[in-house]
């Protein structure tokens, strides 16, 4: 142990034999100059060389203690004489050095109230236990030793701010507040605005088309904004996507990747591959053309197909496609299979205007109502029961087909016994298509019973403002006659009234008697006139515009079998006789006047039957029909091989279409040809049908107008019902 300076002295002195005289005052001083412990601080307090004081050593004997030393801190030493040592360097109130390490030292006690959690970073006062922790920074503020760059302490740190970390762990973490949210992690749940696995999807598009569900544009917002991703979907459009229940093709899952809108349709797959079906009206997966009708031999998988989008359920376990699939077709598998069975048989399922009872198009060789026969149609029965048909009619004006006919007893559907005498009229849009009906009006001849054996003619003289005038003309016990009127009816189009014209108002009283009867009916503004002929007569009638007054010119003849009527341009009338050797013509002038009568008329033709539709002759023979389309015209011959028993024509845009009755070789049926006057024209079969059973044809008659040929078919069934159908018909 080391000495006290000023004894050891002492005793040198002693052993010396030299005994100085030191004053007791100058001795304390020497003594307070002494620096015992050599680390250059004085004992005693003193001045220093520049003056000022300077404190003594507060432990002589211990280097490490002087006013002179600086601090260390921890060390348990009071290094700078300051009466304690530091161990809270930043004074934020958390040691630098752990207790239990600090009292191992054996040196100064432990700070009286200072905490025992240590401080990380003693030297930085905004860093201590408990301090708020500012992530990213590279700093540990609150000293809890775990990474800065993984705040939700999952193991990654976080994928847009710790690329740089030193914790040696991957920055992936999407989402650096929620533990349970990390790359990897189970249970991803879609449309909860959570990417729990960090795999970058977005949460409202599972399948990355691009495409979500209608009613998250919101959630998708916030959601992008939570994880700072790029806005990858384009639309809310989508139909079919990831959790949604699955849709098969084939027993396989269809991936929803492989379905969204814009996405080209794969027909007959049972899948709404475009999402089509959802944004507007059903579709059809089997109607690729999307005309009504399905191809055949696809029952089965069009029921799978309506059965697995009325299940279909999204992921909330909506179902959005049900409503719509049941309301087109139907609720359950009886009436899906129903379906079907109305709308199959499409022949071509890639072109919409090709379709069963689809308009045919004449002339272009395509089977566009699907019959098997290319330029041929169904017939569609008209909506009345008829008995004791005689004559029809059929003409067009600017916007309707229009047909008159008269028979001896009507019925309409449902409406109990015939009614007698009528005559029926029929009109139609021009543009009418295979299904549209008719509009129907009839009124009846006041006969009695006993003139139910009578067959009326009829005449049509189409006006431009929609309706039409006929005269039906027929032998009546009273000697009369019937003249048939037109009167507006805006919701038809189509008026009658009848007018009984006395021997007293109407000065043309001869009653024909006879098995055909032809009437041509002409008006203007100054009044009518009708021509008449029969079997034994011909006759002229004019009647001014009020009918009151008229005038006449009849021809009686014999032994004539049908007779027919052609009137100019110039209004001039020519009666036909048909006899059994040749043909007579008789002329008239514009007043009714006879001015030619030619034997002969058709040099070397005979008829078996007559008929005029507008100014075209129509002249049935053993073998073909011969039409004459205008007075002079030079005659032609068409069907030369086949037996016309009846025909009609018309003459429309440089092509003549012929309406015949012809036996065929198991009975009549009807025929259709056109072409140009002249040429050999095709020929086509149209069979009339009615609850499967086919009616046997007995009068035609055929119109243009427009882009249609409207044919008309009287028949009569094996019970002798008769029947009135017509064809539409595209040119």
């Amino acid at each position: 142990m080391r000495q006290p300076l000023n004894i050891a002295l002492a005793a040198a002195l002693a052993l010396s034999g030299c005994y100085p005289f030191v004053s007791g005052s100058r001795f304390e001083d020497r003594l307070c100059e002494l620096d015992e412990d050599g680390d250059g601080n004085e004992k005693c307090d003193h001045i220093g060389p520049d003056g000022e004081l300077v404190s003594g050593d507060c432990d002589d004997s211990d280097p490490l203690r002087s006013f002179l030393n600086e601090e260390i801190p921890y060390d348990g030493i009071d290094n700078n004489c300051s009466g304690s040592d530091i161990v809270d360097y930043d004074e934020d109130g958390f040691p630098g050095i752990d207790r239990e390490e600090y009292e191992a030292l054996d040196g100064l006690p432990w700070p009286t109230g200072m905490s025992e959690l240590v401080d990380c970073d003693d030297e930085d006062p905004t860093i201590y236990p408990g301090a708020t922790e500012i992530w990213y920074d590279g700093i540990d503020q609150n000293c809890d030793g775990l990474c800065d760059f993984d705040a939700d302490q999952d193991g990654f740190a976080d994928r847009r701010q710790g690329q740089d970390n030193d914790c040696e762990i991957p920055a992936t973490d999407c989402l650096d507040t929620d533990p349970n949210i990390y790359p990897g992690a189970p249970g991803e749940v879609y449309y909860d605005g959570e990417d729990q696995n960090c795999d970058g999807v977005n949460d409202f598009d599972p399948d990355q088309d691009g495409y979500a569900w209608a009613g998250y544009e919101a959630a998708n917002q916030t959601f992008l904004e939570r994880y700072g991703y790029d806005d990858t979907i384009v639309a809310f459009t989508e139909c079919y996507d990831v959790d949604d229940s699955p849709l098969r093709v084939g027993g396989e899952i269809v991936d929803p990747a492989d379905v969204f809108p814009g996405q080209d349709e794969v027909w007959y797959n049972g899948i709404d591959d475009d999402c089509s079906d959802l944004h507007g009206e059903i579709t059809n997966d089997f109607d690729q053309d999307g005309d009504g009708f399905m191809p055949t031999a696809m029952r089965e998988d069009f029921i799978a197909y309506v059965r697995q989008y009325v299940e279909y359920q999204r992921h909330d376990d909506s179902q959005p496609l049900r409503a719509k699939f049941i309301d087109r077709f139907g609720p359950d598998e009886e009436a899906w299979a129903s379906y079907f069975d109305r709308h199959d048989n499409d022949c071509d399922d890639e072109d919409p205007t090709i379709f069963p009872g689809a308009l045919e198009r004449l002339g272009d060789g395509v089977d566009r109502n699907c019959n098997g026969n290319p330029d041929t149609a169904e017939v569609v029965r008209g909506p009345f029961d008829m008995a004791g048909f005689a004559d029809l009619r059929l003409n067009a004006n600017p916007d309707h087909f229009i047909m008159v006919a008269s028979f001896l007893e009507t019925t309409r559907f449902g409406s109990g016994s015939p009614t007698g005498p009528r005559v029926v009229g029929l009109s139609w849009d021009q543009d009418l298509g295979p299904d549209d009906e008719a509009v129907v009006d009839s009124r009846p001849f006041d006969a009695n019973d006993a003139d139910r054996t009578l067959l009326p003619a009829v005449s049509l003289l189409p006006r431009e403002d929609g309706y039409f005038t006929g005269v039906p003309t027929f032998n009546a016990t009273q000697n009369s006659a019937w003249l048939l009127k037109s009167e507006p009816n805006s919701a038809i189009n189509i008026n009658y009234r009848m007018t009984l014209q006395n021997p007293g108002i109407i000065s043309w009283t001869e009653t024909i008697e006879s098995e055909h009867i032809e009437t041509v009916y002409r008006r203007d503004e100054t009044g009518a006139w009708s021509v008449v002929c029969g079997n034994h007569m011909f006759a002229r009638v004019s009647y001014d515009i009020l009918v009151t007054s008229s005038n006449s010119f009849a021809i009686e003849a014999s032994d004539v079998l049908d007779c027919f009527i052609t009137v100019s341009d110039e209004d001039v009338p020519t009666f036909y006789g048909v006899f059994e050797d040749g043909i007579d013509a008789w002329r008239l002038d514009s007043n009714g006047d006879l001015i030619a009568h030619e034997e002969h008329a058709f040099d070397g033709v005979t008829a078996t039957f007559a008929r005029n539709h507008n100014h075209h002759l129509l002249l049935g023979q053993e073998e073909g029909l011969l039409i004459q389309l205008d007075t002079g015209d030079d005659p032609f011959t068409v069907l030369e091989e086949h037996t016309v028993t009846f025909a009609d024509a018309t003459y429309y845009e440089g092509l003549v279409y012929v309406a015949a009755v012809v036996e065929g070789t198991e009975g009549p049926e009807t025929v259709l040809t056109y072409g140009e006057p002249g040429d050999t024209l095709s020929v086509h079969s149209f069979p009339f049908e009615h609850d499967g059973e086919l009616i046997e044809p007995t009068a035609v008659g055929i119109e243009a107008a427009g882009d249609r040929v409207l044919l008309l078919i009287h028949g009569v069934d094996a019970a002798g019902d008769e029947h009135l159908g017509w064809v539409p018909l595209e040119i």
